[in-house]
């Protein structure tokens, strides 16, 4: 019969089941719970752009279809589709006076020109906000 040691607890720890590795390693075993781990999860779907794993290929498939997956392929593509200058989408400015820095709408040049000299329009133009992201209003 092979020898055992006494665990932490004092429990006795049967031959071959040793965490220090010098249990008997037969092939196709596994030296820690880390490996076992491991190689179960290589036969499991992952998504790699995602860097996520999956139990089963039906939620891989679901997962491929969401918005955040999408938006993941876009953005490893090369920030591709409809995103401008720093992942910004691009939408068309209204016809009409507008700011497209801060994506306002004006009813006269007077009222842009007014913005313009405007707290929140100077910050954006010197750097200190970012460009507006939001629709225009």
């Amino acid at each position: 019969l092979g020898k055992s040691s006494v665990g932490a607890r004092g429990a006795p720890i049967p031959a071959g089941s040793r965490a220090d590795g010098e249990g008997k390693d037969a092939p196709g075993t596994f030296k820690n719970e880390l490996e076992r781990r491991l190689a179960k999860r290589a036969d499991r779907p992952r998504c790699e752009v995602c860097q996520m794993d999956f139990t089963s290929d039906a939620q891989y498939a679901e997962h491929a279809r969401g918005k955040k997956h999408l938006s993941n392929v876009r953005s490893a593509a090369g920030g591709g589709g409809a995103s401008g200058v720093g992942g910004r989408r691009y939408v068309k400015p209204p016809p009409g006076p507008h700011c497209e820095l801060c994506r306002k709408v004006f009813t006269s040049e007077a009222q842009r020109a007014e913005h313009v000299q405007g707290k929140w329009h100077r910050q954006r133009v010197s750097g200190e906000l970012p460009r507006s992201n939001k629709p225009y209003s």
